[in-house]
């Protein structure tokens, strides 16, 4: 219940004793008696008490006055005795009390009187005085007082709050009342572990304010203390409330799916498994977080490397979160892969609040992306007949549960080999028909290598061949056979000369025919196998270098371009044609001739359409845009064949220097909406807007892909602003997306040096400055980064001379490549120190323990120093730069003694067949940990023939015999004897 605390002055006015003063002796004869003289002892409330039996009732304490006003209370006098009584009274000895003038007064037994007191100040003091009272059995005094207004708080004599964890806190409040008329301040002095807010402050009169009273525990501990609120002027006065609290540690568990409890502690490690999943999609998983305590636990989920690494998937759900007492909370994870093949691995730890103790929580998964194949890799349209047409037919598989985006990189309406479709998705398992239709006009030989871009999957290629006759013009059928040898002519160099010279050197017999029916050097037939072999290029390099669209190259470049985009950009006057130049070069021995399959009255035209390049000479073309119609955009890839002249006619061709004619694109945009008016508005989605691609060693190329789907019912034209540094191409980075299509690009980083790359590719869309769009692309170099820790030292306690010490020592890889490692020990190191393993592999952001094992040879100090060989492996198989890591083991080797606390132990007279047991103590007093076995010898006298007493088994039993006393420390050991004759035994341990 609350208590009022009043101040201590007040509290001493009222508990004080009245002196009893004794009466003067009456004059009468009758016997003396003893008078006493009492004091009521309450002035703050009414009084009503006794007085030798007259009842006094009235409260002559005055409060709440102001000077120079008057103030009158009734005291009332009862006669509760049976008998008329006298009563007299003396006037206040001060002027500030009046009272009627004093008379006796004569009361009946149960009548009353009042005697009113006025009480007149004239300054803000105390005022006090007395009114006496005599009666025939004695004298009392009634005290008079005036008192100033005093300050008077209400506060709780206890607050329990409870059992709390250790570092978290509770609360709870309670009122803080001022009782009196004045404002009154006050400031709280409280103990450690609780707090009050507020601390200090000033309460109005009679007013009140809510205090809340926050436990915080530093341990498990029982906390007792007492809180002092000091108020009043210059904080005279105090009270006090006594806080009660418990602190608990918490005790908190991690859980998983099918796993079992895993307790927090320094090594506690939960592996969360995701599995394999597709690339872009996201999977849940949840981990149970149990708390077996009775108080709630405060924690915190951290996730160390989430904003150091351009590559994280893995996030969490609830960063920070209470588990209720005695129950579970669930903490959901995610994994969202972004590369095709990668395994990836993180960790999250789990704090208990005040990092009391932590579990380390091991997310695994690994990532794929679809599969697609192309049912046939060659298409043979034969012969056909100028303006004739032949059609064929493939299939494009999806052989996973995952939709697959595709684009085969040709413009139909410009090129001979015509697809019906050119983009699409493939459902999981299933398949689409392209159909594709042959139609020649030229009298020559065709030959296009199509480049099909799947989405999160290398490029496909189907390579077409077919050969157009005219009346007039019959050349040579080109056949699949064909190419295969044109790829053998590459590689030994022979396809930069034309065929009637390899034929005239063949003639000569310089050269010579392989039994592929390839063409060769005469001595290369011995050589050739012991050659380099050919290159050949990943399907990603063979996109980006073909000779046409960079100017790097997997392979001998026959015919080139200058441009292989041509922007015209705006064209607001039909009646001006705008045209631009391109240039095209002829890097063989011989003369080639070009044909331009597009019309002179297409949009896009080139002109002259066909023209013979001399060798190793070039010529020019002018390309013109033509457009047709307002406010359009509009977008073409121009298709031309370039082969060597003698190749026009079958009479000058002979099946062994057959060469296939080269195919040359430009692709061309331009649009006609006039200067101030809005092109059309885009409606598009990119699939990411940040790219993030695979780690590879310094000077090696990675890949990926992106997705740019029109939604709107008009075309969209991009262009891409190309990375200046060339460490980032985009691939095509110009061109036009039909209405309700999509559009794949190939991206490549070539980074330089190992770092960390990053650059925002600008979009512009429709040729509009509104309709900027920026992708991020982000990759990194990687070079061999293991991080060691404790600064590269590992410490061995000091360890016993044959003997070997065992520690765990952990590495990780910090780098977003594969590490490929090796430790290698010296001959001398060797002889005393192993780790298990000596090479392997350890993951991007993987930890891996790997085991010391010390075994010192001499009683000395040992420092080894072992080297860790590390080096990087990317994607393709290419080994990265090796670095050297120092490790710095620290041993000592050393001998020592077991010695026993009692060296005689005796057992006194023991029954036979009986058993006595008695402890022995070993002590290990030195600094490294001893292994021991103890042996038992048995002598026995006394005996009629001791000789073959001897003989008999041991009867001394160890508890235990053999183990391992670490240093500085005691063990106990039992022994037990059961003595099977009457002798005298001894025995030597």
């Amino acid at each position: 219940m609350p208590v009022v605390l009043q101040p201590p002055h007040l509290v001493n006015h009222a508990s004080r004793n009245v002196p009893v003063m004794e009466p003067s002796a009456p004059q009468s004869k009758k016997p003396v008696k003893k008078k006493r003289l009492l004091k009521v002892s309450k002035a703050d409330r009414t009084v009503q008490n006794s007085y030798y039996g007259i009842e006094v009732t009235g409260n002559m304490t005055w409060q709440g006055w102001e000077p120079g006003r008057e103030y009158t209370k009734q005291l009332v006098l009862r006669n509760c005795k049976v008998k008329m009584e006298k009563i007299k009274y003396s006037i206040p000895s001060t002027t500030f009390f009046h009272t009627l003038f004093p008379k006796p007064l004569q009361l009946s037994p149960g009548t009353s009187f009042c005697l009113p007191v006025t009480f007149r100040p004239l300054e803000k003091v105390v005022y006090e005085d007395t009114l006496e009272f005599s009666t025939s059995e004695g004298k009392f005094i009634i005290p008079l007082k005036a008192i100033l207004p005093q300050e008077s708080l209400s506060m709780p004599e206890g607050v329990h709050l409870g059992i709390c964890a250790a570092y978290d806190a509770v609360n709870t409040t309670f009122q803080l009342k001022n009782l009196s008329e004045l404002e009154t301040t006050y400031k709280w002095n409280v103990p450690s572990a609780f707090t009050m807010e507020p601390a200090a402050g000033t309460l109005p009169p009679f007013g009140a304010c809510t205090v809340r009273v926050t436990f915080k525990p530093m341990g498990a501990l029982v906390y007792d203390a007492v809180a002092v609120c000091n108020y009043g002027p210059e904080n005279a006065y105090f009270g006090t409330v006594k806080l009660e609290g418990i602190g608990k540690f918490p005790h908190l568990v991690v859980k998983t799916e099918g796993k079992d409890t895993q307790t927090f502690g320094v090594t506690a490690e939960t592996v969360v498994d995701f599995g394999t999943v597709p690339v872009g999609r996201t999977v849940e998983k949840w981990v149970e977080l149990q708390n077996l305590s009775p108080v709630k636990s405060a924690f915190k989920v951290n996730h160390p490397h989430a904003a150091s690494r351009i590559d994280t998937v893995f996030s969490v759900g609830v960063k920070e979160g209470t588990a209720p007492p005695h129950s579970s909370c669930k903490i959901p994870l995610t994994f969202r892969p972004e590369l095709v093949g990668e395994t990836y691995m993180d960790y999250l730890t789990v704090v208990a609040i005040g990092n009391i103790s932590k579990a380390v929580i091991k997310c695994v998964g690994k990532a794929k992306g679809p599969s697609v194949s192309i049912g046939s890799q060659t298409l043979v349209f034969g012969c056909v007949d100028s303006g004739g047409i032949v059609t064929q037919t493939f299939n494009i598989v999806n052989e996973t549960d995952l939709e697959a985006s595709y684009q085969f990189m040709i413009d139909s309406r410009e090129s001979v080999f015509k697809f019906e479709h050119v983009t699409g998705v493939l459902p999981p398992q299933g398949l689409h028909k392209v159909v594709v239709h042959f139609c020649p006009v030229h009298p020559i030989n065709y030959y296009r290598r199509v480049a099909c871009l799947v989405h999160n999957h290398d490029p496909l290629y189907v390579d077409m061949i077919g050969t157009c006759h005219t009346e007039l013009v019959k050349p040579a059928v080109l056949h699949l056979h064909h190419l295969d040898r044109y790829q053998r002519h590459v590689e030994r160099g022979f396809s930069l000369f034309p065929p009637e010279l390899l034929n005239s050197l063949v003639k000569d017999n310089k050269l010579q025919l392989d039994g592929t029916g390839a063409l060769m050097l005469n001595e290369a037939e011995a050589v050739e196998p012991f050659t380099n072999p050919p290159f050949h290029p990943s399907p990603m390099t063979e996109f980006f270098d073909d000779g046409h669209y960079s100017d790097i190259t997997y392979s001998v470049r026959h015919v080139s371009s200058d441009i292989h985009q041509a922007d015209f950009g705006r064209c607001t006057n039909f009646k001006k044609i705008p045209s631009q130049v391109v240039h095209l070069t002829n890097h063989t021995k011989g003369k080639i001739t070009v044909y331009w399959m597009c019309k002179d009255d297409n949009i896009f035209s080139v002109t002259p359409q066909t023209c013979d390049i001399p060798s190793e000479g070039a010529t020019s073309f002018r390309v013109t845009f033509k457009p047709d119609a307002d406010d359009q955009f509009f977008g073409a890839e121009l298709e031309c064949f370039a082969f060597y002249k003698s190749m026009r006619d079958f009479k000058l061709v002979e099946d062994k220097s057959f060469c296939p004619p080269w195919c040359i694109t430009l692709t061309c945009i331009g649009h006609t909406f006039q200067v101030g008016k809005e092109t059309f508005l885009p409606r598009f989605t990119i699939d990411s807007d940040r790219v993030v691609f695979p780690a590879v060693n310094p000077t090696e190329s990675t890949y990926r892909t992106a997705l740019l789907a029109n939604h709107s019912d008009t075309p969209i034209q991009y262009v891409f602003t190309q990375d200046q540094m060339k460490t980032f191409t985009i691939k095509p980075s110009k061109g036009l997306i039909p209405p309700k299509s999509h559009q794949l690009y190939a991206l490549r980083m070539l980074p330089t040096v190992a770092d960390t790359y990053r650059y925002q590719l600008p979009c512009r869309m429709n040729d509009n400055s509104k309709h900027v769009h920026e992708m991020t692309l982000v990759g990194s170099a990687e070079s061999a980064e293991v991080y060691l820790p404790a600064q590269g030292e590992l410490f061995f306690k000091s360890t016993s001379i044959g003997t070997t010490s065992v520690q765990k020592y952990c590495l990780k890889n910090t780098s977003r490549l594969p590490v490929r490692f090796e430790w290698r020990l010296s001959s001398e190191d060797s002889k005393s120190l192993a780790v298990e393993p000596t090479t392997g592999t350890i993951l991007p952001n993987q930890e891996q323990e790997h085991t010391w094992m010390f075994s010192p040879s001499t009683e000395s100090k040992y420092v080894l120093k072992p080297t860790l060989i590390a080096m990087t492996t990317s994607p393709t198989g290419a080994i990265g730069e090796k670095r050297k890591y120092l490790l710095r083991v620290i041993g000592e080797g050393s001998t020592g003694e077991i010695q026993a606390e009692q060296r005689e132990l005796d057992l006194q007279t023991v029954l036979v067949g009986s058993a006595v047991s008695k402890e022995i103590v070993l002590h290990n007093n030195n600094s490294c940990t001893l292994h021991y076995r103890l042996i038992v010898h048995q002598d026995i006298t006394g005996t009629a023939n001791d000789q073959a007493a001897n003989r008999d088994r041991i009867v001394l039993e160890l508890e235990k015999d053999w183990g391992m006393l670490p240093a500085q420390a005691k063990n106990r050991i039992m022994v037990t004897i059961r003595p099977t004759r009457r002798a005298t035994y001894t025995f030597s341990i």
